[in-house]
């Protein structure tokens, strides 16, 4: 038997190849469970050319991350894809983004 479909054409192998910069990747959330990094590949190409996809599993089963040639093309993903449908469902497309500082404590404007 084949093993489970992973990195066969050298994408997709390992963890944290995600490569670029925060600008030109995308958040993916309310992934349907049934759904591939090639259909998620497919819905984001709408918004312009993607480099690399990936549809997480485990504990983060129904996330996704995309990253894009351009930040244009990111940030035209998150415009245009955010609630879009895919999979029978709505989905979130959100910036690339580290936890917004102004959530640590004692940081809060006065």
């Amino acid at each position: 038997p084949k093993g489970k479909g992973k990195g066969k054409k050298g994408k997709g192998k390992g963890k944290g190849r995600i490569m670029g910069t925060p600008d030109v990747k995308v958040w993916v959330g309310g992934l349907a469970p049934e759904v591939k990094w090639k259909d998620l590949q497919t819905h984001m190409d709408q918004a312009g050319k993607s480099t690399w996809v990936e549809v997480h599993s485990g504990k983060n089963a129904g996330t996704g991350a995309v990253v894009f040639k351009t930040a244009e093309d990111a940030a035209n993903a998150v415009a245009t894809l955010n609630g879009s449908q895919l999979g029978g469902q709505s989905i979130i497309v959100d910036a690339w983004v580290p936890a917004p500082k102004q959530d640590v404590v004692g940081e809060a404007p006065p």
